[in-house]
């Protein structure tokens, strides 16, 4: 699924999912942090575009609706990673990994890592290749 999410929206994506998979308007705004924490109708019209768009839906729980993601996190996570490479790196993928790699410091375990998940890129490119 090709959708593009804004930064408001993956806030409340992440609320929703940090809450079990599934919240009202109020337990989302309860779990928000007081400082950076929207309108309950800013809440509302985000909930209502993201349904429009497909990617959220919502049932009766009592007086209130419960909205409950129809993407999961993974979906969302590659599909705006997805977008950011072809925004800002015109779709070049070792644009992007070096802008990654260079601008963020990496602790020893977390560059082993790397080269493993590297070598085994290398490995499935090779085995394609043939």
């Amino acid at each position: 699924m090709g959708m593009k999410l804004s930064e408001l929206e993956l806030k409340i994506f992440k609320h929703i999912w940090a809450l079990g998979g599934g919240a009202t308007i109020q337990e989302i705004l309860d779990s928000w942090d007081e400082n950076e924490k929207p309108q309950y109708t800013t809440i509302l019209k985000t909930l209502q575009i993201l349904e429009e768009k497909g990617t959220v839906g919502h049932e009766k729980s009592g007086r209130a609706f419960r909205y409950i993601p129809q993407i999961s996190k993974e979906e969302a996570m590659h599909s705006n990673l997805g977008s950011v490479v072809k925004t800002f790196f015109g779709g070049n993928k070792l644009a992007f990994a070096q802008t990654f790699i260079s601008d963020n410091k990496f602790s020893s375990a977390e560059l082993q890592e790397l080269k493993k998940l590297l070598s085994q890129k290398e490995k499935e490119a090779r085995n394609a290749d043939h």
